[in-house]
């Protein structure tokens, strides 16, 4: 894979990552009661709950540099940074709950395992939409609006929080 120049390409990156481990976990859904699943879901689970937080914070830094500086945001640019803002809060409150319930998974009980299941497809569900929009709107605003060095001034600050 082609070596990440700025914030941008390195927040492009983690959508291809995130959205990799989600696949891989609807997959493994469906063998849910075989042996050595239940420890690769929480794998992915795992890191779903260690990079979608600060993977959003970094985004809202980001969000929060472009009100600080362009007052030139048109209304609907503005829309679309609160938009992506709420966003983040349904779907990191979404993965919360999800590791919630797997925190109460045992094997064979069809309650928890059905409610895992609606669970994780609405967590892959928002995240795909997610991604998707801030593919084509929000990495579109950054770098309208913010220079090439400070964006690759943030990517240095996102590595060095990892």
């Amino acid at each position: 894979m082609e070596k990440a120049t700025d914030i941008v390409d390195l927040l492009c990156q983690e959508h291809l990552e995130v959205k990799e481990k989600c696949a891989i976990l609807f997959e493994l859904l469906t063998f849910l009661d075989k042996e050595g699943t239940w420890e690769k879901i929480c794998e992915s689970l795992d890191f779903l709950d260690r990079t979608l937080p600060r993977h959003c914070e970094a985004e809202a830094t980001l969000i929060s540099r472009l009100h600080q500086n362009k007052a030139e945001l048109t209304p609907d640019e503005k829309q679309v940074l609160f938009e992506i803002l709420e966003e983040h809060k349904a779907m990191l409150a979404g993965l919360r709950r999800l590791c919630e319930v797997a925190e109460e998974y045992e094997e064979g009980n069809r309650n928890i395992c059905e409610v895992l299941v609606t669970l994780t497809r609405d967590a892959i569900d928002r995240i795909f939409a997610h991604a998707g929009k801030e593919d084509v709107l929000l990495f579109e605003l950054i770098r309208k609006y913010i220079d090439s060095e400070q964006l690759r001034d943030y990517k240095r600050m996102l590595r060095d929080t990892k």
